[in-house]
């Protein structure tokens, strides 16, 4: 029941799902034409966050001080409104520790996927090898410049997630118009006696 719900709700906003899907395409354009601005903007975001998420916590320790986790709340609110802070203080030093921490991440899973690839054998093993490879040099690669690649590489992600959000809600538009005039053309059809 709850699943033809959602897709008559699906078919009526067709329009709707296909505008927001374009938008976000082109908000994915944008944000890989200019990466090094999407970049800082990203940082400068993911401090918000923090400040919001530190502000809110140390708010919900005020209200609920006699439940008894008072000092925890309080401490984790503080926590998350410095962190926020100081990514504002200096996003660009930020923006190279994420793209820093972004690259290890990749180098580890990597080493992860070829030699559990390789002490595994499951089926398609090698694929899965291969994709750990292609992880340790684009980590390596990240790495061999990051000040330059912090300037790129989180705008270009944040683009690319853009764009394929999009495709995503666009393909969904497209399935609701066709649902909608598979719909209209039934509806169409005199009844049979």
């Amino acid at each position: 029941m709850e699943t033809f719900a959602i897709a008559k709700n699906i078919e009526k906003k067709w329009g709707w799902l296909l505008a927001l899907g374009l938008l976000s395409v082109l908000c994915g354009l944008i944000a890989i034409t200019f990466v090094g601005v999407t970049s800082v903007l990203s940082v400068l975001y993911l401090g918000v966050l923090f400040m919001v998420i530190g502000i809110s916590e140390i708010a919900f320790a005020i209200q609920t001080r006699k439940d008894g986790h008072l000092w925890y709340h309080l401490l984790m609110g503080v926590l998350f409104s410095v962190g926020g802070f100081l990514i504002f203080m200096n996003p660009i030093a930020n923006l190279i520790l994420l793209t820093f921490l972004l690259a290890t991440l990749l180098i580890v899973s990597g080493v992860v996927n070829v030699i559990g690839s390789f002490v595994d054998r499951f089926t398609n093993w090698g694929w899965f090898a291969i994709n750990g490879a292609v992880g340790v040099v684009a980590g390596y690669l990240i790495l061999s410049n990051p000040l330059e690649s912090s300037m790129w590489l989180i705008g270009l992600l944040v683009g690319i997630e853009m764009m394929f959000r999009g495709f995503a809600w666009i393909s969904l538009g497209l399935a609701g118009r066709k649902l909608a005039h598979r719909g209209q053309s039934s509806s169409m059809r005199p009844a049979t006696a």
